[in-house]
């Protein structure tokens, strides 16, 4: 490897980790004000702001990296450069190699796990005819589990002791429940959030996967009844499952998101239950505002980006001058 690359690796790397250690110390600093001066029960109508706040410290190393420090050193930087990384800069680049090598053994690790569990279940379980838009199958173990399990092709699994004590149409309002989770994208964003868990001293930060949970689930609930599910079936569903035995906390570790999760307490289920008592339903022109809103928002991010590069690279390639002397 010449001199070029070299530094252009350890360059790079040493802004991934300058950057993600900032972003960590921000969204810690800005999970404490959230708990300090926010109604926890505010928290569960802001799923998309927890779930921002969470991953923040890796999009804003990864996009800082990828976006504007990499393609500014092989535009701007002479392709004969012969300098070499300081050691300070070596050091760095290190820290942040052990971080991306530990996010991918977490990341596979965790997807070994789910496709092994899903793939036991799947040995002692069986379809059952109901008409959705994944495979719906009982299951014999964990018995007590109705969830929605996988990323790509996702399926739900009810267990035979939930399937024993859910009428039909309570059945139908669960697996609604499910879909919603679905369409929500809510078991990729499990998954990101677990493999891109920081370190337990950043308390506040750490506290935010329950509160997203919890927040999920109250989103999950409005889009069934988006669906046209009865408010009344699916709030009784939840209370039937949640009196069964607990499941298993080894059925927590898949990508899969369940009807009563880990994370629900007594007081966010009895919100979930007003919730629907009362039928806050989101109504359908909202969602699709809000869904068209946040594509238009992500498509003016691009465009903005795009038309900046040109004055951002410059400043950015002046800065890691620096960074390197």
């Amino acid at each position: 490897m010449n001199a070029f690359w070299l530094l252009c690796v350890v360059l790079s790397l040493a802004v991934f980790f300058i950057t993600i250690a900032t972003g960590s110390l921000v969204a810690n600093a800005a999970a404490w004000l959230i708990w300090r001066f926010t109604d926890k029960a505010q928290l569960l109508y802001w799923p998309g702001l927890l779930f921002s706040i969470r991953v923040f410290p890796v999009a804003l190393g990864l996009a800082t990296t990828l976006g504007l420090a990499l393609p500014s050193f092989l535009l701007l930087e002479p392709k004969r450069s012969v300098e070499a990384p300081e050691p300070y800069l070596i050091v760095l680049a290190s820290l942040a190699l052990a971080i991306l090598v530990f996010l991918s053994m977490r990341c596979a690790k965790f997807l070994f796990r789910s496709r092994k569990t899903v793939k036991k279940w799947m040995q002692t379980s069986e379809r059952l005819p109901i008409s959705a838009s994944v495979p719906v199958y009982q299951l014999q173990t964990p018995d007590s589990i109705i969830a929605v399990a996988g990323i790509l092709r996702p399926k739900v699994f009810a267990g035979k002791a939930a399937l024993a004590t859910l009428t039909a149409e309570e059945l139908l309002a669960a697996i609604a429940h499910e879909l919603g989770h679905m369409h929500s994208l809510d078991n990729l964003k499990q998954f990101v959030l677990k493999f891109t868990r920081l370190p337990s001293f950043f308390v506040s930060l750490g506290k935010i996967d329950a509160a997203w949970s919890a927040a999920a689930e109250l989103v999950a609930d409005a889009n069934a009844l988006r669906y046209g599910t009865s408010p009344l079936e699916l709030s009784s569903a939840i209370v039937k499952v949640g009196r069964l035995k607990a499941v298993p906390i080894d059925a927590f570790s898949v990508a899969a998101c369940h009807l009563i999760p880990p994370a629900d307490g007594s007081s966010t289920l009895a919100v979930r239950i007003q919730h629907l008592q009362e039928a806050l339903e989101v109504p359908s022109r909202s969602r699709m505002q809000a869904k068209y809103g946040s594509s238009a928002t992500l498509l003016v991010a691009v465009a903005v980006y795009v038309a900046a590069l040109p004055s951002l690279l410059p400043v950015v390639h002046r800065w890691m001058e620096w960074l390197v002397r």
